[in-house]
């Protein structure tokens, strides 16, 4: 796209192309891209009065057009039908707004309640408990809940906290030492693309690598500002998806400033490597293996360890998709299938979307006639997650009022299926 050495129709029909492969591959990609080229385009013209740039770059204007109509075509019901994703996130912009920093205590400063990220804090099984059944009770009266679901004694309790932390002083030192090293890339990032655009002996090419990094720290800025936004789309996966550009204008100012400072040029790369090699660590969950806890990186890979989020989201095992089949073919159409957040993840995969799924999975949400899929971190576990307006809830999974209240049509050891 921005290759002024190629033919012009080359270049756009390999643009178009390109374009329309992305669409066809990925669609959370294809909606970042489009973001990202349409606000560059815009910004690319108010440039082009101040900076020696073209008003606007044919091939970015292709690619711009060729990935919106390809998302409408493919995404909308003319093929997949999946373009009514997109209703609800303007439904909720035009009902909520962009709800900016909503966890942002009285007197603290906009900048720590930045750092710290605007999604809801955990709930706990108690509070969500209540909180699902209200709603329930008001949304969903087509759901018949069992008569003794209120019993104290089915009341949901907590699941057992995370494993504590080996290195508590090594914990913390590292988790502040990766906190003030990311910000200090997402802030180089961004210096590195205003840069690109300014200088006055930038390239034409430069400035629009510039201009679309500028646009990927809007967009980073704008997620991690509005939960509203957040809520549809994660913050993490969009930076991975902008670093495309951003890890061009992240080392932009370094190149600068190894330069300017030719004597330090050694010193400049060894902090440099040192730091992203500290980022690395923390990022796979090397550290949270080591030092135990989870609170570094966000808990060990699932390639470092055989328990946490990671293993319970990733790691499925054959008894599990054996039970989802089964599940799968039992279940008449139209049935109401209740499994937690994960669970549902085994039977997606055996059973694509055509089930009807609900995820709340506690004795006063359960309808009688319903089937209840337990995977393995529910059975041998005994726990379960759910996200509930946001927060995250990790409850023990309510086995004793299944027994109580269900038949177990289907257990193979490690996953089980309830039914009435």
């Amino acid at each position: 796209m921005l290759d002024a050495r190629i033919p012009r129709r080359s270049q756009w029909a390999l643009v178009a192309l390109l374009g329309l492969a992305m669409v066809v591959s990925h669609y959370s990609t294809t909606y970042v891209v489009i973001t990202l080229i349409g606000l560059a385009l815009p910004l690319q013209w108010v440039l082009s009065w101040f900076r020696d740039i073209p008003r606007i770059t044919g091939a970015a204007a292709v690619a711009f057009i060729t990935a919106l109509a390809g998302a409408f075509i493919w995404y909308g019901p003319p093929v997949t039908n999946f373009n009514s994703g997109l209703g609800p996130v303007f439904h909720t912009v035009a009902a909520q707004g962009l709800n900016v920093l909503p966890n942002r205590a009285h007197g603290e400063s906009l900048l720590t309640a930045y750092l710290q990220g605007n999604t809801a804090p955990p709930i706990s099984a108690g509070q969500y408990a209540q909180l699902v059944h209200t709603s329930y009770a008001a949304h969903k009266s087509y759901i018949t809940p069992f008569s003794d679901a209120g019993l104290r004694r089915y009341a949901l309790r907590n699941a057992p906290p995370d494993p504590p932390v080996r290195w508590g002083a090594a914990n913390s030192a590292l988790s502040l030492v990766y906190l003030i090293l990311l910000e200090l890339a997402n802030a180089l990032g961004a210096l590195g693309a205003l840069l690109m655009v300014l200088q006055r002996k930038s390239s034409v090419i430069g400035r629009q690598v510039g201009l679309i990094g500028f646009a990927a720290v809007l967009m980073l800025t704008t997620l991690k500002l509005s939960a509203t936004l957040a809520d549809f789309y994660n913050w993490e996966r969009a930076l991975l998806q902008a670093l495309v550009i951003l890890g061009i204008t992240l080392c932009w100012p370094l190149q600068l400033l190894g330069d300017r400072l030719k004597r330090h040029h050694d010193r400049i790369l060894i902090a440099v490597a040192a730091s992203f090699a500290v980022i690395l660590i923390c990022a796979t969950g090397l550290a949270d293996a080591a030092l135990g806890g989870g609170t570094v990186g966000g808990g060990a890979d699932v390639n470092l360890a055989n328990s946490g989020e990671a293993f319970d989201r990733f790691y499925v095992s054959e008894p599990e998709l054996a039970s989802a089949g089964w599940l799968g073919k039992a279940a008449r159409p139209g049935q109401l299938i209740y499994a937690d957040r994960y669970a549902q993840l085994r039977l997606f995969a055996m059973t694509g979307s055509t089930l009807n799924l609900i995820g709340d999975v506690t004795p006063q949400t359960l309808d009688q006639h319903a089937w209840v899929y337990a995977d393995r971190t529910n059975v041998l576990d005994h726990s379960a997650e759910m996200l509930f307006n946001s927060s995250a809830v990790s409850y023990m999974f309510p086995a004793d009022f299944l027994d109580a209240n269900y038949n177990l049509v289907y257990t193979n050891g490690s996953s089980e299926v309830f039914h009435r």
